[in-house]
């Protein structure tokens, strides 16, 4: 987990490329909970902010979930093609 402070790319940006490279190559399993904001502020030395931001950019693109009191867990994303493709065939 490393993000370059010296590139131009914004901050958040790096750390949800990093947490979406972790989810493709399985470090990270379908239903699995992922660190918590804080613990996360502090792997890759940036703000609470920043890290809310990228888990809300990859919620947005549907490769994490929040469940309420209980933390940020990785989606499945396989499953979630399909029922767009299936929506999109119908």
């Amino acid at each position: 987990m490393s993000i370059d402070f010296e590139n131009p790319t914004p901050l958040y940006l790096q750390i949800a490329s990093d947490i979406r490279e972790q989810i493709e190559t399985n470090t990270f399993t379908v239903g699995e909970k992922i660190a918590s904001q804080s613990e996360l502020c502090q792997s890759y030395g940036v703000s609470l902010m920043t890290v809310k931001k990228a888990l809300s950019e990859l919620v947005n693109e549907k490769y994490l979930y929040i469940r309420t009191g209980k933390g940020t867990c990785v989606a499945d994303i396989n499953k979630q093609s399909n029922l767009i493709w299936r929506r999109i065939k119908v």
